[in-house]
């Protein structure tokens, strides 16, 4: 989250005037990499436990299924937020 804000704060000293009035937005990118990172985090935790309960053997999860799980679970987190935020 303090990468988001940084970034937002950084970005308004550079800005010119917008052409574009600024909506919002900002409000939803800035928590989504500490959320994203959140949920990553349990989900990669959590998967090997899952495994385990449905008699699969954790270490045969591969590598690039939990890396999609967690981008895709990441995506989700940020439309989830931006819904909440915007009114979407």
């Amino acid at each position: 989250m303090s990468s988001g804000v940084y970034l937002e704060v950084r970005a308004d000293r550079l800005r010119q005037p917008a052409p574009v009035p600024l909506g919002e937005h900002h409000v939803a990118v800035a928590p989504t990499p500490m959320a994203g990172v959140v949920g990553a985090s349990l989900v990669g935790a959590g998967l090997p436990f899952a495994a385990r309960a449905a008699g699969i053997d954790p270490a045969l999860i591969s590598s690039p299924f939990v890396t999609t799980l967690v981008d895709a679970t990441g995506l989700l987190i940020y439309f989830l937020i931006a819904e909440l935020v915007l009114d979407v």
